[in-house]
């Protein structure tokens, strides 16, 4: 009804809201939110933009849905299982079967609607042999829609996944990996992060390419230094990711070259944290020269005088400083931490964790990340 008007509108005008639009929808920072989410979904996203750019919207949109087909029939899934996923519910419980992707979601969706949303759910991924981002986005906030009235819906049956990226909406296919499932194969190191992937419900990989684990090290310091990465703990949260791996890496000394093996924390994908400044510190005495190779300056703060605080961004450090849940996590180990672009690195000084070690890492972890949501 309202055409006859919009012709009224100059083409200027109309381009001008057409350019500031495209730019918010393909601006820098949403390449880089992109790729986090998986090279799977960058590939699609630009093919959609460059197609919609040499012709138009619709045929851009068709043609991005199409290479999304393509996709996942590569990744194993045959054409009839496309519109195949299936659900049994048993009291709180919630299996899926089948393909948990973009063409089933509404029908799902509309299913969990239907449920009480005041109680809480367990929706189990086991039977499921792909589950794409879209799934998982969509399905993301669902979840808000019931934690809001005060149920949940929690989410298993990932341990035979393996993820396109480390995101917590990441696409994931079901893969049978003999580590898991045979374990007189598993060595004393691979049992104790399997045994400590089970009791916190995390997903495990013991047989890691490095170029998995390497875009979650290029913000920092060990990247120029690291070799390869043995194992990989990743506990996905709502409100933040936290990976933990072994990962070996190149130590030159005065004399000679040596491969090292180091236990690394890393804390990223943050849902809502205090803006985190670019930083290096470390408990006063520990021999380190990260923080040197970082280019950052010594900062002196109040009540710190026992730290080695650097920081090219003193009043957002200060800011941070202030935070006494982060304080109060920060005092319970003497740990390093290295913060770029908002990811969070926490290691001991690149040593390789014992198992008790191990254990005291991740909680220390857990708190830092949760002093930084609330």
């Amino acid at each position: 009804l309202a055409a006859p008007l919009i012709q009224k509108i100059p083409n200027s005008a109309l381009a001008a809201m057409l350019v500031y639009t495209g730019f918010r929808l393909a601006s820098p920072n949403e390449f880089s939110k992109i790729k986090s989410i998986g090279y799977d979904q960058l590939f699609l996203f630009l093919s959609t933009l460059i197609i919609t750019l040499l012709t138009d919207l619709l045929v851009g949109v068709l043609a991005g849905i199409l290479l999304k087909l393509i996709l996942q029939k590569a990744q194993g899934v045959r054409w009839k299982e496309f519109f195949g996923l299936r659900w049994v519910l048993s009291t709180s419980q919630i299996e899926l079967i089948g393909i948990a992707n973009f063409l089933n979601f509404l029908k799902f969706n509309n299913f969990l609607m239907s449920l009480d949303k005041t109680k809480s759910y367990n929706i189990n991924f086991s039977h499921v042999k792909l589950v794409d981002h879209s799934f998982m986005e969509n399905l993301y906030h669902t979840q808000l829609d019931f934690v809001q009235n005060g149920g949940n819906l929690e989410l298993g049956g990932f341990e035979n996944h393996h993820f396109m990226s480390k995101h917590i909406m990441a696409a994931r296919k079901k893969v049978i990996n003999p580590l898991r499932n045979v374990e007189q194969q598993l060595s004393k190191r691979q049992q104790r992060f399997k045994d400590i992937a089970d009791e916190l419900k995390c997903d495990y990989e013991f047989t890691i390419r490095p170029s998995v684990i390497r875009p979650n090290l290029s913000p920092f310091s060990i990247l120029n230094k690291f070799r390869n990465a043995k194992h990989l703990l990743i506990c996905n949260n709502l409100k933040f990711n936290l990976l933990v791996a072994d990962v070996e890496y190149n130590r030159i000394s005065d004399f000679n070259q040596e491969i090292e093996t180091a236990t690394i924390a890393i804390l990223n994908h943050f849902e809502r944290a205090t803006q985190l400044p670019d930083f290096y510190m470390e408990k006063s005495g520990i021999l380190s020269s990260s923080a040197v190779k970082l280019g950052m300056e010594r900062v002196e703060i109040k009540d710190f005088s026992d730290w080695d605080i650097y920081s090219n961004d003193i009043e957002r450090m200060t800011e941070l400083l202030s935070n006494q849940h982060f304080v109060s996590a920060l005092s319970e180990g003497d740990y390093s931490l290295e913060s770029k672009r908002g990811s969070l690195m926490i290691h001991k000084d690149f040593e390789y964790q014992s198992r008790m070690n191990l254990r005291k890492l991740l909680n220390y972890s857990y708190n830092i990340a949760f002093s930084l949501v609330k």
